[in-house]
């Protein structure tokens, strides 16, 4: 029986990504020895129990396993540079799966694929916390809330040129909340934001580590009134395998790629062209082209 190696598996991205990545452990598990992981978020993968996670790679782990090992692979992998996902043929999870050999599952197995998320596990202090600031509220109904993401690596302006930036972040939010406050007038509004961002009208803002809400978001989806409502962005990962019941809403990316069938997708585009076109629009030279829905067709969606 062939010996299986140790890993050093370096990877980037943002948080949503590098959770996304967590649905393949299991596989790699079965390909690898030893997994020794360099990541911006190691603590994903360190609730996870990989042999080594680290935010940059100590010099030790080199010494130890790469310099002059034959039994250790180094995998430095970017799925944003495989051809097939650029053109949109594939899921995030399988152009991930095409750099360590693994088979592809195809488009609705890898929306079936839930992250690994184990944090109570690894961290049970977080749940009082949560309880804690759960408690404090006036009002005992939730709904939580993502407005904008971090930068995508699909977006040209991360290139030194480009065109419009790519289109992930759905525009009437603000109106979109004025809608929910009517609707729903006995929910707290929850908005997990990043730490510049503008704290809508009407909602609260929670001063928490991105792994805590994964801890609340557990505990609302005991509760079938509460939901969340957020754009394709890290909490919509974050919250994938929950069960709490949640709206993605979708502009240019798309949920056959990025995307959980656990959660409801909805387009925020009337007449959404950006499935004819390639990611990286730098290629294209013009920008996206996105025909907005108003709140009041969104809150429609959301109610039905």
């Amino acid at each position: 029986m062939e010996q299986k190696k140790d890993l050093v598996w370096v990877c980037g991205g943002g948080i949503g990504n590098i959770i996304m990545r967590t649905s393949i452990l299991p596989e790699l598990r079965e390909k690898y020895n030893e997994i020794y992981v360099i990541v911006p978020y190691a603590d994903i993968f360190e609730i996870n129990g990989v042999e080594g996670a680290f935010a940059q790679a100590p010099n030790s782990l080199y010494s130890q396993l790469i310099k002059g090992n034959d039994e250790c692979e180094v995998v430095a992998e970017n799925p944003y540079n495989n051809s097939d996902f650029i053109k949109k043929k594939i899921h995030f999870n399988d152009a991930v799966r095409d750099l360590f050999g693994l088979p592809r599952k195809g488009f609705e197995e890898c929306m079936k694929e839930v992250p690994s998320l184990p944090v109570l596990e690894k961290h049970p202090e977080i749940e009082a916390d949560v309880e804690k600031v759960l408690n404090q509220q006036t009002k005992h109904k939730f709904i939580l809330i993502q407005n904008t993401g971090g930068q995508s690596p699909l977006d040209p302006n991360t290139q030194i040129q480009g065109p419009e930036p790519l289109v992930r972040n759905y525009k009437f939010m603000e109106e979109l909340v004025e809608e929910l406050k009517k609707k729903y007038p006995k929910h707290c509004i929850i908005q997990y934001k990043l730490p510049n961002e503008k704290l809508i009208e009407g909602c609260i803002s929670v001063d928490r580590p991105y792994l805590w809400y994964r801890v609340m978001a557990e505990k609302l989806a005991k509760d079938k009134d509460n939901f969340a409502v957020v754009i394709d962005s890290s909490l919509q990962h974050i919250l994938a395998g929950t069960d709490l019941k949640t709206f993605v809403l979708w502009g240019e990316t798309r949920p056959e790629h990025f995307g959980h069938s656990c959660h409801t997708n909805i387009n925020f585009a009337k007449n959404d062209l950006s499935g004819e076109e390639p990611y990286f629009q730098l290629w294209q030279n013009k920008p996206a082209v996105i025909r907005w829905k108003k709140a009041e067709e969104l809150i429609e969606e959301i109610n039905a």
